[in-house]
């Protein structure tokens, strides 16, 4: 597969040129390796940028507010939660005196310009550790025939456990590996949940839970157990309501 691209790209939407200039400074001094691209945008090349679907940077720094009658920083915000919510919104402000508002918006920090320098390093290397975080989530490595191979979880139906042996079952492939069920749950995402002593499903294949079997969309049955079936119940329910 290709390789992984944890570089971040990043977009700054300011007014202010001067404060703009002096934090692309500092990122491309401190993280010229972790960030490939830094962009400065108007409001205007923005909202234009969103709405021709050709905005592909996964930070964003805003502003609350900006010249003219077009929208405010809360605003554009909320449209990238909709539109692009893998995107990680940061907010540098003049004042506090909005800031029920921002609530409005999943963001990662909010923090005063002038205070922007003291604390760009903090929050640009946390972002960097969860980033990381992230990537293992999205991504499963395996030994498979004495090769290291990196599979997207998005891409596992299932996983199952045959006496010492472990089948991992994607949309095109089974990869029989030595592991544990356990070491193996504990490595994937939010959208697997055990439902058996001997199997983890992912819920995005689920076509229907009946009674005690699990279908899939490929018309595989998969058992649920009675010690994981209120869980995976439960977690089967909320990915349903969250995925309309």
């Amino acid at each position: 597969m290709e390789a992984i691209d944890d570089k971040m790209k990043l977009m700054m939407c300011f007014d202010d040129k001067l404060f703009a200039n002096s934090i692309e400074s500092i990122l491309k001094k401190k993280y010229p390796f972790q960030i490939s691209k830094i962009k400065q945008c108007r409001v205007e090349e923005l909202i234009k940028s969103i709405d021709k679907h050709e905005f592909d940077y996964n930070i964003l720094f805003l502003d609350m507010c900006y010249e003219g009658a077009g929208p405010d920083g809360i605003q554009i915000g909320m449209m990238i939660n909709k539109l692009l919510p893998d995107c990680t919104i940061m907010y540098f402000v003049d004042d506090y005196n909005e800031i029920p508002k921002i609530y409005d918006v999943t963001h990662y920090c909010l923090c005063k310009k002038t205070d922007a320098q003291a604390w760009l390093d903090h929050f640009i290397s946390r972002l960097i550790k969860d980033n990381e975080e992230r990537l293992k989530k999205q991504y499963l490595e395996l030994v498979y025939r004495r090769r290291h191979i990196i599979i997207c979880q998005v891409d596992v139906q299932y996983i199952e456990r045959k006496n010492r042996m472990i089948e991992v079952h994607t949309c095109n492939k089974v990869y029989s590996i030595y592991s544990s069920i356990k070491k193996m749950y504990e490595q994937l995402n939010s959208l697997f949940e055990r439902c058996h002593g001997s199997f983890i499903v992912n819920m995005r294949y689920v076509k229907k839970v009946d009674g005690n079997e699990i279908v899939l969309q490929s018309g595989t049955i998969i058992p649920l157990g009675e010690t994981y079936k209120k869980k995976f119940e439960s977690g089967y329910r909320s990915y349903v309501r969250d995925s309309m």
